[in-house]
C-alpha cells in the first residue's frame, strides 16, 4: 500500500509524520496523545487526497 511506504509519500505526508515524531519526543500528556491522534488523521486525510487520484502523483512527484 502506497501510504504505508515513506518511499513513495508525498513531501506534506512526510511533515506530518515529522511532526508526529517531534511531538512523541515530548513528555507524555493526554493533551499530546490527542495532537498525535489528529495529525495520524491528518495524515490518513492526506493520503486519501493522493490515492484518489493517482495522477496527481505525476504532479507531485515523490520525490524528499
Amino acid at each position: 500500500m502506497r501510504r504505508a511506504d515513506i518511499d513513495h509519500m508525498i513531501e506534506a505526508e512526510l511533515a506530518i509524520r515529522r511532526a508526529v515524531i517531534e511531538v512523541e519526543k515530548l513528555p507524555a500528556d493526554a493533551r499530546l496523545t490527542e495532537a498525535v491522534i489528529l495529525l495520524g488523521r491528518a495524515q490518513d486525510r492526506v493520503a486519501d487526497w493522493v490515492d484518489a487520484l493517482p495522477a496527481r502523483l505525476e504532479h507531485f512527484g515523490t520525490d524528499k
